[in-house]
């Protein structure tokens, strides 16, 4: 499941949190039904990059 970037120690993390896990979940199931990462930033209140983060595998 997503990966959120730590600038402290430069290396992506596995995500703890269940608020964020549920972002990820969301991010990963509008990602399969076709919506693209722009609807899916509006639809979440989310940046761009950071759907990109949330769908790094």
């Amino acid at each position: 499941m997503g990966k959120n970037w730590n600038s402290k120690t430069n290396s992506w993390n596995e995500i703890k949190s269940k608020d964020v896990l549920k972002k990820v979940e969301l991010c990963e199931q509008y990602k399969s039904m076709g919506l693209s990462v722009s609807e899916i930033s509006i639809k979440l209140g989310l940046s761009k990059s950071r759907v990109y983060e949330y769908l790094r595998k």
